[in-house]
């Protein structure tokens, strides 16, 4: 049943591409419809952005919901999603500001685009650390 820091960064990662691909789709359709070829690359860099920094802010999260450590884990588990969420706020926007500013995508699908794709991930992750915290309590009492 124990499950190493690298599984549970492959799982998290793969739900991670999921939801952006689901939400690509119809994204796609109405970026291209509103800005053309260029709407779509604004919407492939800001999934790209989000993608790339959720995968980073994942790291201590799977590091601390390694279910081989007992004593105190649920609040290792609780400070690491804490800091993921901070790394994932940071890197998305100041990566954002650099595509934004050295690209030039069309404006309005690329900030919709990186907010759309930044608050599925961020509902994402605050329900998977979530349910990862609620499982190191119970698991600890």
């Amino acid at each position: 049943m124990n499950e190493g820091p690298g599984r549970i960064f492959v799982k998290l990662l793969w739900q991670a591409v999921v939801i952006v691909m689901l939400l690509s789709l119809p994204m796609g359709w109405i970026s291209k419809w509103y800005a053309g070829r260029a709407g779509l690359s604004g919407l492939a860099a800001a999934a790209i952005i989000c993608l790339a920094a959720a995968m980073i802010s994942l790291i201590p999260i799977a590091m601390a919901g390694n279910r081989h450590q007992k004593e105190g884990q649920a609040d290792r588990l609780a400070m690491a999603c804490l800091i993921g969420t901070g790394i994932r706020l940071l890197l998305t926007m100041s990566a954002g500001l650099v595509v934004y500013l050295v690209l030039r995508p069309p404006m309005m699908v690329f900030s919709l685009s990186l907010v759309v794709f930044y608050l599925a991930l961020l509902a994402w992750e605050t329900l998977t650390a979530m349910k990862m915290i609620r499982k190191q309590y119970n698991f600890n009492t």
